[in-house]
C-alpha cells in the first residue's frame, strides 16, 4: 500500500522480484529487490522508504514462512509505532 502495488506477482521462482526478494534473505546487506522494484526504485530514489519500513516489509515477506516476523512484533515495529497513534500495549488490547 505504501509504494502502490504488489512486492511481486507470484511467489515462485519464475517472477523476477519475488527471486530478487530470495536474493536478498541469502545476501542480508543486498537492497536490489527495492531498487528491481519499479515503484519502490522511484521512491528510494527520493528518499521515501526508510530502511525502517523495508526492515518491516522484508520481514513480512520472508520467503521462509516460519522466519517471517510474528504480528505481535509487526505491532511493535519502530515503523509502525512511528505512525501510529495508539501505544503497542493499546493496539495489543484492540486486538484480543
Amino acid at each position: 500500500m505504501v509504494v502502490g502495488s504488489a512486492p511481486f506477482a507470484s511467489a515462485s521462482k519464475s517472477d523476477i522480484n519475488y527471486r530478487t526478494l530470495e536474493m536478498t534473505k541469502r545476501r542480508p546487506g543486498s537492497s536490489k529487490f527495492w531498487t528491481r522494484h519499479p515503484k519502490a526504485k522511484i521512491l528510494m530514489q527520493n528518499g521515501d522508504l526508510s530502511a525502517e519500513f523495508r526492515s518491516l516489509i522484508q520481514s513480512m515477506l520472508d520467503p521462509v514462512p516460519a522466519d517471517r516476523i510474528r504480528i505481535s512484533s509487526v505491532v511493535n515495529h519502530s515503523w509502525i509505532q512511528k505512525l501510529s497513534n495508539f501505544s503497542a500495549e493499546e493496539l495489543k488490547l484492540e486486538s484480543e
